[in-house]
């Protein structure tokens, strides 16, 4: 696997950390109750914006959260995760990122995770 490179003030290049969870549940298998994914205190709505590479979350007209990818070869890379303020500690995060992880499993793409949120999602969420 290809590792992100970060040139550092004494010039050497260290490598990003990142994390290969390539692969998805089995459709056979059952998830736990305790792995059910918690929704949100709002009603947020997730959507796919694929000309800015981009997952948006919105409640009601406002855009309260996003989440950034790009493509690397034939994966996609989770970059970064964020949610306003007020809207935080809320699982805003935790359905915009389960509303994005889901939409890309439908498509079968492999993913390359970056973002600690993300990360830690995945680990809590094992059926991710």
């Amino acid at each position: 696997m290809t590792r992100p490179y970060d040139e550092s003030q004494s010039g050497r290049r260290q490598a990003f950390p990142v994390s290969d969870y390539s692969e998805w549940l089995d459709e056979g298998t059952a998830v736990a109750e305790s792995d059910v994914v918690a929704h949100s205190d709002y009603d947020v709505v997730v959507q796919h914006l694929p000309d800015q590479h981009r997952y948006v979350a919105w409640i009601n007209s406002a855009q309260v959260g996003h989440l950034d990818y790009k493509f690397v070869g034939k994966r996609i890379a989770l970059l970064s995760t964020e949610v306003e303020q007020e809207y935080r500690r809320h699982g805003v995060a935790t359905e915009l990122i389960g509303a994005t992880l889901e939409d890309i499993r439908r498509t079968g793409t492999r993913i390359t995770v970056i973002c600690p949120v993300v990360r830690a999602f995945i680990n809590q969420y094992p059926q991710y």
